[in-house]
């Protein structure tokens, strides 16, 4: 299943137009997953829990990074200290990938 990252081409080293179902969004490929129609190309962040849970498997071994990466941001904010850092505190502890 693609997505409109369109990753599978780079993952499997190939060219051109493949065969599978596309969604303009990784959470419907996802889902479609989750329903057992297919196999999805995800950032592990996507699918960390799901993983965990034994809901999704990984089928190959391989993995790939593809730049850009993903950064954790936000804007230098005028709330209150403690009120930002539990929400930034709270974000970095749920994306972490540490023991996925």
């Amino acid at each position: 299943m693609h997505d409109s990252q369109g990753h599978w081409p780079l993952f499997l080293r190939t060219g051109g137009k493949l065969p599978g179902a596309v969604f303009n969004q990784t959470t419907l490929a996802l889902d479609a997953a989750l329903a057992g129609q297919g196999i999805a190309l995800a950032c592990r962040a996507f699918v960390a829990g799901d993983l965990k849970a034994g809901r999704l498997v990984q089928v190959a071994e391989e993995s790939m990074i593809k730049e850009p990466s993903y950064f954790l941001v936000r804007k230098r904010s005028s709330l209150p200290r403690a009120q930002r850092d539990a929400v930034w505190d709270w974000c970095v502890d749920r994306l972490s990938l540490a023991g996925v």
